[in-house]
């Protein structure tokens, strides 16, 4: 059984307060709108003649696949220039007959553009990703695939334009994947030019992976982007807070699971893409009456380690009021309680309960992360050992604390654990202070080089805070086809990818120039919009758009920016989402000082998390950037998703 540990866990909630954490929604299921992680590049120049036809198709799969009735061809794609003839692709069957050759009128996408090479997708996919979805003609049924091309078929002298493709795929229309053409770079398996080159100088496919990943986004080279496509996951089962390991390549995520009568224990759900998931049913239960976890055990925590699977757990019950338990398994469904390896002091910031376990293996030491509750804040600690049944809390504890005042000043709580290079990077949840159930939760991300002592992120935190309920916690890391992300309960889940403008880029975003961006001071400067210290007073150097299409829900603005001195801790812009139609009600703002740019001439993507109520649908949003007059700024974007 090959097993790969991605991240384990499960989040905080105080064992008192349990109860409350079921949603009621339904369920909207899709494909991943991003494409991302590798991709495949075309890169074509045409030559100065005026050959009227300018084409290259370039192979980049073998593929044999037979069509079937109901099939669809679905695939991502980006092009560099709003041209027509760039983002194209040519099936070529094993009996010679061509996609291309279906007629336009047959041969179409979602949006009605011919599936034909030549088509012109500019409008949808000119720097952004356009996701394609194609139905096989009738005249293909029954043939079989031999060659899958990549095409430019621009005829403009001179031209040079470049498109990145992925997710291309065969499907039923309704999620399945049936069969897979190119997805990772190890799809790729063919360089050869099919038909062409003509009129073209030049012609290259290359693959890269163009990913974000942690350490990116707390370089503020990436930022956070809401999956809005697929907002409810595992709902038909109430999957949450989700502790996941990969098995033979498929996802298992163990989560809380309620029986009828109201005690927890773990399930176990199995998912391909990690969007559509089958529940699996309970692998864990509460004890039987008398045992230390006959209330519940639950909040999950798993890993993997020479062909066992670890299971870590909080159990309330019979004179315990939170504490931690493991079991184990060789498969990672039959699991054998194994007792508490972890009990809480009874003094000091622990001294209520422990809980919501994760676990971390570096070498031959275990870190068991775990919540501390003193009967005001949660605080996170750690023990250490070679074994889970012979721990050490550390001395330090507690690892992330509360901080008064803020978006985590009642709990630092249920976490999960990724490594990027040397670097450890924790995704934690957080709430204002008590009453837990009327707070506003959240999520936010840390960093450390050995496990012990984090630093958070500056713009934590990273998801909106709810309107005094639960949710947009026990986040927990996921990779998904090359994709990263964090997955946190909503209803009952939803995720957020770690983005950048090539993967995943923006729901909406406007230019320093674009039609609704205003400014009081500053000035056209290059690419972008600045303001200096010599030739500008304190003022808004941005504001704008004024659109009424913000979706209703959570959201994030994000600005990007880059400044000449990245020394001190002045304060430079404040940041601020207001709704223009409700009195210019300012919901969300965050102050960036000097030294929360990581390099200096360098645009850095900086983020405001906020929620779009239902009143304020059809309402202007504004977006607006004030200037301290303490730096010189330059802006280049900002952008919702």
């Amino acid at each position: 059984m090959k097993v790969n540990q991605t991240k384990k866990w499960v989040l905080l909630f105080l064992s008192t307060i349990l109860m409350t954490g079921m949603f009621a929604a339904t369920a909207t299921a899709g494909a991943n709108p991003w494409a991302g992680g590798d991709v495949a590049s075309l890169s074509v120049t045409n030559d100065a003649s005026g050959t009227a036809n300018k084409y290259i198709y370039k192979r980049i799969s073998n593929k044999a696949y037979t069509f079937v009735s109901g099939d669809y061809i679905e695939y991502d794609v980006q092009i560099s220039s709003s041209i027509d003839g760039a983002g194209g692709i040519e099936i070529i069957n094993a009996d010679g007959s061509y996609f291309r050759d279906t007629g336009t009128s047959v041969w179409k996408d979602q949006n009605n553009i011919s599936g034909h090479p030549n088509a012109n997708i500019s409008a949808y996919a000119t720097n952004k990703w356009y996701h394609r979805k194609l139905a096989v003609p009738a005249s293909m049924i029954g043939k079989t695939s031999s060659k899958w091309d990549i095409v430019g078929e621009n005829d403009s002298p001179s031209q040079s334009y470049s498109a990145q493709y992925d997710n291309l795929k065969v499907t039923n229309g309704s999620g399945t994947t049936k069969s897979v053409v190119f997805v990772n770079s190890s799809d790729y398996s063919s360089a050869a030019t099919d038909i062409g080159p003509a009129a073209v100088s030049s012609g290259n496919v290359t693959t890269s992976n163009i990913a974000s990943n942690m350490s990116h986004l707390l370089d503020n080279q990436a930022f956070i982007k809401l999956d809005k496509i697929n907002p409810f996951i595992g709902t038909s089962f109430s999957m949450h807070f989700i502790s996941t390991l990969k098995v033979n390549g498929e996802i298992w995520a163990y989560y809380i699971k309620w029986d009828a009568f109201g005690k927890g224990g773990v399930g176990l759900a199995k998912s391909t893409d990690g969007v559509n998931f089958t529940d699996n049913g309970f692998v864990l239960t509460a004890g039987s009456p008398g045992q230390w976890d006959d209330s519940f055990a639950t909040f999950p925590g798993v890993w993997y380690d020479s062909g066992t699977f670890y299971l870590v757990y909080e159990g309330t019950g019979t004179g315990s009021a939170g504490q931690i338990g493991l079991a184990t398994s060789t498969n990672g469904v039959n699991f054998t309680k194994q007792g508490q390896i972890l009990t809480h002091n009874t003094t000091g910031w622990e001294s209520v309960n422990i809980g919501t376990p994760s676990l971390y293996k570096e070498g031959n030491t275990w870190y068991l992360f775990y919540h501390g509750y003193d009967g005001s804040d949660c605080r996170i600690g750690v023990a250490t050992g070679t074994s889970l049944t012979s721990l050490t809390k550390y001395s330090g504890n507690p690892v992330i604390d509360t901080v008064p005042g803020t978006w985590e000043a009642g709990t630092a709580g249920h976490r999960d654990i990724v490594k990027v290079g040397s670097t450890y990077y924790m995704t934690y949840e957080g709430s204002e202070d008590p009453p837990y159930n009327t707070a506003k939760w959240s999520s936010g991300v840390a960093s450390s080089t050995d496990l012990l002592h984090w630093s958070k992120f500056s713009q934590n935190s990273i998801l909106p805070q709810t309107d005094n309920t639960f949710g947009n916690d026990g986040p927990s890391f996921l990779s998904v086809d090359g994709e990263n992300f964090i997955y946190y309960r909503t209803n009952p889940t939803s995720r957020a990818l770690i983005a950048n403008e090539n993967d995943g880029g923006f729901d909406l975003k406007w230019g320093m120039s674009d039609p609704g961006i205003s400014h009081v001071i500053g000035r056209s400067d290059g690419d972008g919009w600045s303001a200096s210290t010599s030739l500008d007073g304190p003022d808004y150097m941005q504001y704008g758009p004024y659109t009424t299409s913000t979706p209703v829900g959570d959201n994030i603005a994000t600005w990007k920016m880059m400044v000449d001195s990245n020394s001190g801790t002045n304060d430079v812009v404040r940041l601020e989402v207001v709704d223009a139609d409700d009195s210019g009600t300012v919901l969300a703002e965050r102050v960036l000082q000097r030294n929360d740019w990581k390099q200096t001439n360098r645009y850095e993507y900086f983020s405001v998390p906020f929620h779009w109520s239902a009143g304020r649908s059809g309402h202007r949003i504004e977006l607006r950037a004030h200037w301290y007059d303490s730096t010189y700024v330059k802006m280049q974007l900002v952008g919702i998703s």
